[in-house]
């Protein structure tokens, strides 16, 4: 064994000094290929393996079964995941399009693990309803098949919240490995530096530093939550659903009673929805980058404005204010914690909500939808061709940003195929009997992994309610969702051009 796996280390190309890893040159065969997807593989399974076992230790008071099949599976998973670390080295350069490949594998992978978990578990009897349960966790979404999730062991509750957690920490990993996918690929166009475009990943290095600030953050809100008053217990899972904008609850009817958890929540949400490299930056001793971020300033606003209106509109003040600051920032996060039921709302303050799920927060955050930043690319692209500017494509600019024409392209077939999955989704919805407004708002929450929408589905209900094809449905508007939908497709292109190519 050892002489094999020499023998395959000598073959595999080593990652250049700093242990950069190059995004743009091809791997030398199809086997480096292979040998990368099965190298994140394993290292992701280290950490759901590390989240089993935290979940049996958590419920490990309750003395049942759950701990037993936490525990196993935990140490199964890991040492799976560190026998294959130590077998398969990652290869000094991958193209983009098996980063996308890899990434959706990852998520499949964990969402095996852990539907096979509630299966043992017998938390969910249905191989089928498992699944959902398991993509709504690590999607980050703030659906559920579980009516009370209240009757579950603590192990259960804390592996739920760990998908979320897990989940939230891909999600922002992922979409900060996305944003120099966006940029020209000559000297020609350049991004928008003060609207949170940042370099490409540095390797496992900068993984790891923003890993430990995630961890801190997590821990910050964990301990407010209990200030606050939640217990030990409900803080801390409450803290990973919060962090990730993922919007699972111990409980039904959901936790957040008291004013001042609410105030926690909301300041949770808000700060899960800024753009994750922008807001480590910060924390780094540049706190000013956050405000001269363009992006930034239109998040703020967005939260601020939507509130007013909603205050002004509905003409209340004083404790719900709160009431409107939760749902907005839930909204906007795309978190999907349910205080009020805004469905019931006038039409207009409802359509404003759905907008805001459809926008989301910033981009390199773990929230789902549109995000602010395409948004205000779009909004220059479109007063530019108003305007009747001719811009080359060396200087494309606006007051605040620059921005190629090759990523403007890009921003462009994303519009495009973010409106065709929301259309998909929306009648693939109305096909097994739902009624136009649920289909439309549903397919636009579940692509943006909030949850709640209008209709059958306003946030005093959930998808438990609904039969089994539209809950597969959901799954998988909320797994293309929170692969922020370009890669998706491009995985979709590159296993039609595969099939194709082997039916020759």
């Amino acid at each position: 064994m050892t002489s094999k796996r020499c023998q395959n280390t000598s073959a595999r190309r080593l990652p250049p000094k700093g242990g950069h890893l190059s995004l743009i040159r091809l791997p030398a065969s199809q086997r480096a290929k292979e040998e990368f997807y099965r190298a994140l593989i394993s290292r992701c399974l280290i950490f759901a393996g590390a989240m089993l076992l935290l979940a049996g230790l958590a419920g490990i008071a309750d003395d049942g079964g759950d701990v037993l099949v936490g525990i196993l599976m935990g140490l199964i998973t890991c040492v799976v995941g560190l026998l294959g670390s130590w077998w398969y080295v990652l290869p000094s350069s991958v193209p983009k399009r098996d980063v996308f490949v890899a990434a959706g594998l990852l998520w499949l992978v964990m969402i095996a693990v852990s539907a096979v978990f509630y299966v043992l578990s017998g938390a969910i009897g249905q191989v089928d309803r498992a699944i959902v349960e398991s993509v709504a966790g690590f999607c980050t979404t703030g659906f559920s098949v579980l009516a009370r999730p209240e009757d579950l062991s603590k192990t259960l509750l804390f592996w739920r919240a760990g998908t979320q957690w897990l989940g939230g920490l891909g999600a922002i990993s992922f979409a900060l490995l996305l944003i120099p996918m966006f940029r020209s690929s000559d000297d020609s166009g350049r991004v928008p530096l003060n609207a949170s475009r940042f370099r490409k990943p540095n390797g496992e290095a900068d993984f790891l530093a923003f890993l430990k600030i995630y961890c801190a953050l997590s821990v910050v809100l964990a301990v407010a939550y209990a200030i606050a008053g939640m217990g030990i217990f409900d803080a801390v899972t409450h803290s990973g659903t919060t962090i990730s904008t993922g919007g699972f609850t111990n409980y039904s009817t959901g936790f957040f009673e008291s004013s001042a958890i609410q105030w926690v929540a909301v300041f949770g949400m808000f700060l899960a929805g800024i753009n994750g490299a922008l807001l480590f930056k910060s924390l780094r001793g540049s706190p000013g980058s956050l405000w001269r971020s363009l992006e930034f300033k239109v998040y703020v606003g967005l939260v601020v404005g939507a509130s007013g209106i909603c205050l002004i509109w509905a003409d209340v003040a004083g404790e719900r204010l709160r009431q409107v600051l939760f749902s907005v920032t839930s909204a906007i996060s795309t978190t999907g914690f349910r205080l009020v039921d805004w469905g019931e709302w006038s039409v207009g303050l409802q359509m404003l909500i759905l907008l805001l799920i459809a926008t989301g927060a910033m981009v390199g955050s773990a929230s789902g939808g549109f995000q602010i930043l395409r948004a205000t690319e779009a909004a220059h692209y479109l007063a530019r061709e108003v305007r009747g500017h001719t811009v080359s494509t060396t200087h494309t600019q606006s007051r605040h940003d620059f921005l190629g024409e090759e990523p403007l392209a890009k921003m462009q077939a994303f519009q495009f195929l973010y409106l065709a999955a929301v259309g998909l989704g929306a009648f693939a919805l109305a096909c097994f009997g739902t009624d136009i407004v649920t289909s439309i708002s549903a397919s636009v929450s579940s692509l943006a992994t909030m949850g709640p929408a209008l209709g059958d589905l306003s946030p005093a209900t959930d998808i438990w309610q609904l039969s089994r094809p539209e809950q597969a449905v959901f799954a998988v508007l909320m797994f293309v969702g929170r692969l922020f939908v370009y890669p998706v497709f491009i995985i979709f292109g590159t296993l039609v051009a595969k099939i194709r190519w082997l039916s020759r």
